[in-house]
């Protein structure tokens, strides 16, 4: 008798810890999807500034295609007009120099964008696989939670199971001890 109280008394103590556990673990579920929520913020605003920096690099292309067809139409135009020879070469050397310049720009900037960009694509698939690895990890909480409260209620049940046979036993015991008090009256009173 004394041997199944403390076992139900261990048993008891075992849910008690199991209910910490589940406790623990739905906190930790909660924080690692607000994780996930702020990394899928971070993934799109990397994306966004990408976007923007591609239709900057659009911007510089076409300039640089629009001050090469003026450059061509200028040169056109010196050919055929010697009277404005030195004003013409002085807007072809003006147009040269800031076709150098963008040229120069172009190329500083694409060598600077591409380089960005690079590190956006490496960043962006850091954070995908930092994802991934967090929606693992937070299935793995999740299953661990759902083992915590099946374990819980199997021990629930099993402790149920064991108070209703403690008590059948019990009621047993009592049987048992009537009946044995009343077969030492009949002994006695035979004797």
């Amino acid at each position: 008798m004394q041997k199944i109280l403390e076992k139900n008394t261990v048993l008891e103590n075992s849910v008690f810890g199991a209910n910490v556990e589940l406790e623990g673990l739905r906190e930790k579920s909660k924080s690692l999807g607000e994780l996930c929520k702020s990394l899928n913020n971070d993934q799109s605003n990397l994306i966004a500034e990408r976007g923007t920096l591609v239709v900057q690099l659009d911007n510089v292309k076409r300039r640089l295609e629009n001050l090469e067809m003026r450059f061509a139409v200028l040169e056109q135009k010196y050919a055929g007009m010697e009277k404005e020879k030195e004003s013409t070469l002085s807007q072809v050397e003006e147009l040269k120099v800031s076709l150098g310049v963008e040229k120069q720009e172009r190329a500083s900037f694409a060598l600077s964008s591409g380089a960005r960009l690079a590190c956006l694509e490496n960043h962006i698939q850091l954070l995908q696989e930092e994802t991934r690895w967090r929606k693992k990890e937070f299935k793995e909480e999740l299953d661990k939670a759902m083992n915590a409260q099946f374990e819980i209620f199997v021990s629930h049940k099993f402790i149920q199971d064991m108070e209703q046979k403690n008590y059948t036993l019990l009621m047993e015991c009592q049987k048992h001890v009537e009946a044995s008090k009343l077969t030492e009256k009949l002994v006695s009173e035979l004797e």
